[in-house]
């Protein structure tokens, strides 16, 4: 009895479900039930069930899916049939009806068997367009899967809304799917109508406005169907709902644990391997867009090293690396393969592979427009670029001993050397090489010279020469030594290593195994300099000019004929032998244990490239910014936003010289050299487009923006150097801080000064450090270098509050203000300690931010939106942060050693701002250099894709970067 029950019971609830059909994925759905009340022969309405099924698979060469009766069935009319007809074309015109397949129908009565009642009328036959819209997922209604549990029961009278005298198929359709479904839709007559007509048994026009009353009618039976399947939706739902929040939870729980994963992983990548560092940082970015901790990293990765513009994946163990002369083309052998890239690493303008032996040495030619390959099977390749991505070579040199130098001079001159000896050709296409030196397998090193000679380096062995230059054009010529076994033991104890041609062909580098770098004229072949270096040379390039020379050394001495230049170890150094030859810096310190001696350096910019060990199966090419050239230091004194354009900022050098810069593509434009060789101020007011610059004489400038017209005669007070100017809210006044500590209130209307007065005129101040007004303009705050601080009444001029944080037990900030900004009502105000704080209005603390300098703070800005804190500090830091949390964003050093203020990457950041737009932020440095950061998602991701091969996958990544 138990079992009979629970089996009525079960099937009670099966039945029920059919009600879900709408709630359920297109692609779950393969059979749909749509009950349809019809006429009785004793003229009463009996309830049939309209029975679809849809069976995948190639049932027609091409057409829609075919409609199959699946049994004979009860007798039907042509109206029905026509309507069966028209339902079918119907479906078949919209967009998500399948092509394939075959679809077959039944009746059925209400207790599942066979239908003996003769269904009649057009209406009847309109349930099709129901079944086939929920079948298929054809109407906003069956696409949309509601919840409300209301439609979802309502579902099983659904065709009832059908039975209306309107003649479309496709309009009843879309009255269906479009009424509300607590409430069955009568088309084309009232209730009453509809009522009447039922009760004179034509079914076409059987209508009913609810489930009760469709059970009331009779159409329904009267036992548990709608209270089970009630229960169970609210059951089921209730439940689904749970399990997928607690899915939600779980899902996002494992998102957020990944994104810190890899967040972790990009901060502690972003030094050794940069690459791997920023597709981490890639990673998480793709999992959480909106993660702050995967933000910090994205910037962590993107500017771990500032020096740092792209990175090359080689794959395989990198051989060699070349400019082209003209700097457009950089070519990279990896295995047997030679990869031509644009200069900045993206683009991929060539490719070549030799059929045998692995390519250890390119040269471009003196005019660019060729390559020359020398192989480890001893092949000397020449392939010609041409406007294709194939290069076809051919071969200067057949197989022998592996190639051990290459050099290439004007006219398309070649030479190389082997075991064999050192062999030229006067151009590509020459018949025979000429022998300019016998077999010698100690040659490191080959340079063409002006006047069509060829200096050949190689490591000494008892009293054998280590540095001779010999006639390219004439075998068997007597050369001429400029090292001797003798000076090259006192010199470079026996080796030369590395040469390179640079200053315009007036001058040859030489590198060896002691600590000098020497310099020859090349027309005299005399020594002109000689630079210390610490370790051995192992490589050597410059740049055309002769401003940026790259130099890898090591530690470990004694040098073994091939030279290994793959090995890890390597350090790289920037030098300037324009000058004295002083350092420029290494090129990349964090990671110099992955470095290797395989180097080049862009002929005109200088910047330099540099390969690295493979790292987990793949090595790379680190390519860097070019470093400032000698003379041209010049400290930058402020940054601002640009209040024309929302994507620049306004730089000052204390030259003069006013910069609109625009940080995503790097242009610069020269708005204003002033008169005063020395301007220390800026102030921009956005609203009357006023630009004021103060110089070390005392007067205070004034312009129009951005015509940059002088608007009246210079403002001037004393002869004090002005140190800070700020504008305030209104654009009325404009305060002016100098040296002695003065601060003048100008009113640029009048052209009138108030002086502000210390409360104590024998205590010196010091010089005025930061100048912030508060957004509404009523109150002052002036910083001193000393440590002093007020806040001023503009009205009078007159202290309101002051404080010394330089006094005794002051524990809250310590040494100067060296710079503040108005915060809502408050100021956040950095210090000489290296300290940020938040102050109120009368300048007490309110808190401390958890993130600070080593150092004095130099130079303070705010985002746009007021989100994030920009400080840089003498410790050659900058400090990005959120406020008021104080969650550190990212922290960057300056690549420059801190004991040393005037090495060319930069020196320390001295002042940084904000684009108006907030998407960058931009830090200025003693020598003048601009490093940009880009703070939106779009800049970030475009930096971090410079830095990895995601460019060339398909996974996420690349999608991504594209």
């Amino acid at each position: 009895m138990a079992s009979s029950r629970s089996r009525r019971l079960a099937r009670t609830v099966v039945r029920s479900c059919r009600a879900w059909l709408p709630t359920l994925p297109r692609h779950w759905r393969r059979a749909v039930r749509v009950p349809i009340a019809v006429a009785a022969v004793n003229g009463q309405p009996e309830l049939l069930t309209l029975c679809l099924r849809y069976e995948p698979g190639r049932r027609r060469a091409d057409g829609p899916a075919v409609l199959e009766r699946l049994d004979a069935g009860p007798p039907v009319d042509g109206d029905f049939e026509g309507a069966v007809a028209t339902a079918l074309r119907w479906a078949e015109g919209q967009p998500d009806f399948p092509s394939r397949g075959r679809i077959t129908w039944a009746m059925r009565a209400a207790d599942g068997s066979p239908a003996t009642t003769p269904i009649k009328g057009a209406s009847a036959g309109g349930a099709f367009a129901v079944a086939l819209a929920f079948l298929f997922g054809l109407t906003p209604l069956a696409r949309s899967r509601p919840r409300d549990p209301r439609a979802v029961l309502s579902a099983e009278v659904d065709a009832f809304g059908l039975l209306g005298p309107v003649a479309e198929i496709g309009q009843k359709a879309a009255l269906v799917a479009g009424s509300d479904h607590a409430r069955l839709l009568v088309a084309g007559a009232d209730h009453e109508r509809a009522l009447a007509a039922q009760s004179g048994g034509r079914p076409e026009a059987v209508a009913v406005t609810s489930v009760a009353e469709a059970v009331g009618a009779g159409l329904l039976r009267r036992h548990l169907v709608v209270p089970v399947a009630f229960v169970v939706l609210v059951a089921a739902t209730v439940t689904g709902a749970w399990a997928a929040g607690h899915a939600a939870d779980r899902a996002a729980a494992r998102t957020q644990a990944r994104v810190e994963s890899l967040s972790g992983q990009a901060r502690a990548y972003h030094g050794a391997a940069p690459d791997r560092s920023a597709a981490a940082a890639l990673q998480a970015h793709v999992l959480d867009p909106r993660s702050s901790t995967a933000t910090a990293a994205m910037l962590s990765a993107a500017y771990g090293d500032l020096r740092l513009s792209g990175v090359i994946d080689a794959a395989r163990k990198v051989k060699a690396v070349q400019y082209s002369p003209d700097g457009r083309l950089l070519a990279v052998s990896s295995g047997r393969t030679v990869t031509v890239y644009g200069s900045e690493g993206r683009s991929v303008r060539a490719r070549v592979g030799t059929r045998a032996g692995a390519v250890t040495d390119l040269r471009f030619t003196a005019d660019g427009r060729a390559l020359v390959l020398g192989t480890d099977q001893g092949e000397v390749l020449y392939g010609r670029l041409g406007r294709g991505d194939e290069i076809s070579l051919r071969t200067l040199r057949g197989a022998g001993p592996p190639v051990l130098a290459l050099a290439t001079g004007d006219g398309d001159r070649v030479a190389w050397a082997t075991a064999d000896g050192v062999e030229t050709v006067g151009e590509a296409g020459a018949r025979s090489p000429l022998r300019i030196r016998q077999a010698d397998i100690l040659v490191t090193s080959l340079a063409f010279l002006p006047g069509a000679r060829l200096a050949v380096g190689r490591l000494t062995r008892g009293d054998d020469p280590a540095l001779q230059v010999y006639p390219a054009d004439r075998a068997g010529a007597t050369p001429r030594t400029l090292l001797t076994a003798k000076k090259a033991m006192r010199l470079l104890r026996k080796d030369i290593t590395a040469m390179a041609v640079t200053d315009n062909g007036r001058s040859l580098v030489v590198g060896g195994s002691r600590i000098d770098l020497q310099v020859y004229d090349t027309r005299t072949l005399r020594l002109k300099k000689s630079v210390e270096l610490s370790g051995y040379v192992y490589a050597v390039s410059a740049s055309t000019d002769g401003h940026t020379v790259l130099v890898a050394t090591r530690d470990w001495p004694p040098f073994r004929a091939p030279l290994d230049l793959n090995s890890a170890g390597s350090t790289v150094t920037s030098l300037d032998l324009t000058g004295d030859g002083r350092p420029s810096g290494l090129a990349y310190s964090k990671a110099t244990e992955s470095l290797t001696a395989i180097l080049a350096v862009h002929p005109r910019t200088g910047a330099p490239a540099v390969a690295s060990t493979p790292f987990s199966g793949r090595s790379r090419v680190f390519l860097y910014a070019p470093p400032v050239r000698a003379g041209s230091q010049n400290q930058v004194g402020a940054v601002v936003g640009d209040p024309e354009s929302p994507d620049s900022v306004l730089v000052l050098n204390v030259d003069g010289r006013l910069i609109r810069y625009r940080p995503h593509d790097g242009h610069r434009t020269v708005l204003l050299k002033a008169a005063s060789q020395t301007v220390l101020a800026l102030a921009v007011d956005a609203r009357s487009g006023t630009v004021a610059l103060g110089d070390a004489d005392g007067r205070v400038r004034l312009y129009d923006y951005p015509a940059m017209r002088p608007r009246g005669e210079p403002l001037r007070r004393a002869d004090s150097p002005v140190f800070r100017l700020a504008f305030s809210p209104d654009g009325r006044t404009l305060a002016a801080g100098d040296s002695s500590g003065e601060v003048y209130l100008w009113n640029l209307a009048r052209r009138t000064a108030k002086v502000a007065r210390e409360p104590r005129p024998t205590q010196d101040a010091g010089p005025v450090g930061t100048l912030a007004w508060r957004p509404d303009g009523t109150r002052l705050l002036v910083g001193h270098r000393l440590g002093r601080a007020e806040v001023l009444d503009p009205r009078t001029a007159r202290p309101v509050a002051s404080r010394d944080f330089a006094a005794a037990g002051t524990d809250d900030g310590l040494g100067d203000l060296g710079a503040a900004v108005p915060y809502e009502d408050d100021y956040l105000a950095g210090f000489g300690d290296g300290r940020i704080a938040r102050y109120g209005p009368t300048i007490r603390l309110r808190d401390q931010l958890p993130q600070r300098h080593e150092a004095n703070v130099l130079g303070i800005a705010l985002a746009p939106d007021g989100s994030a804190l920009l400080t840089v500090s003498a410790d050659h830091t900058a400090l990005l942060q959120q406020v008021p949390s104080g969650t550190e964003l990212f922290r960057a050093t300056s690549p420059e050693d801190a004991e040393h203020d005037d090495t060319p990457y930069g020196g320390a950041w001295t002042a940084g701002g904000f684009t108006p737009d907030g998407a960058w932020a931009v830090l200025g440095s003693t020598t003048g250099r601009l490093t940009a950061l880009a703070l939106d998602s779009e800049g970030l991701v475009r930096r971090l894709c410079a830095l990895t091969d995601a460019r060339t996958r398909a996974d996420a990544l690349s999608e991504a970067c594209r």
